[in-house]
């Protein structure tokens, strides 16, 4: 007569057999219905089986070819599922929401600025011209507002990395994050930018948007 493995018994029916480590092979319900459906595996023969073995008493269990189901390639399977499950579901939500124009429909805003200014008036007044301040003067172009004006106290852009030249200045975060959204470089030569190559990053933003004319340098 054919034997079985103890792990076999103990995923059909968890009282049929004491196993070794009982903690990592307790299967749920849901797991032996699994079993039992996909792999059409019948009880009757097991439980023929199992009256000839004592396994309670100490009696060794060996593979049997014909009845063995290989757990892990079942943990494989459930792997795979789940993963397909959380593809198919992301791909139904990008379908539904994405694709129907969700984020195309917001109305672009404007900037409200009062129209009867004085001469030598701002709306706004943004101190430097490093990062934070070129990309506040190019947001606040996009939305309407050109009565705006940098103060800067070197002669020329980039804030701190004008101000700092040292040997071996560079930024400690990569490049691709250390940039505007808006404004991806695909020219970085570091995955740590140097100083030289962030300082003309910053010019060539100053100038593309022509944020230049609103700075007043030496201030």
């Amino acid at each position: 007569m054919n034997n079985i493995r103890r792990e076999e018994m103990y995923w059909l029916n968890p009282n049929w057999v004491q196993p070794v480590r009982k903690s990592n092979m307790a299967p749920t319900y849901w797991q032996r219905l699994f079993m039992t459906k996909v792999f059409n595996i019948r009880r009757d023969l097991y439980e023929e089986q199992i009256c000839d073995i004592s396994v309670r008493s100490g009696g060794e269990v060996s593979d049997d070819k014909q009845f063995s189901v290989d757990c892990q390639m079942i943990h494989y399977l459930l792997t795979i599922i789940v993963v397909l499950l959380g593809l198919i579901s992301q791909f139904l939500y990008w379908l539904v929401f994405d694709s129907f124009g969700r984020y195309e429909n917001r109305s672009k805003r404007k900037l409200k600025c009062i129209e009867d200014q004085k001469d030598g008036e701002y709306n706004a007044i943004i101190i430097g011209t490093g990062f934070s301040g070129i990309g506040t003067a190019i947001k606040l172009k996009k939305h309407g507002m050109n009565n705006y004006i940098l103060i800067e106290r070197h002669g020329h852009v980039g804030g701190t990395w004008y101000a700092n030249k040292y040997p071996g200045c560079a930024c400690d975060v990569p490049s691709n994050l250390y940039s505007y959204s808006f404004e991806p470089n695909p020219k970085w030569s570091h995955y740590f930018s140097r100083q030289p190559e962030i300082a003309e990053y910053l010019e060539y933003c100053t100038d593309k948007y022509n944020i230049r004319r609103h700075i007043q340098f030496s201030f």
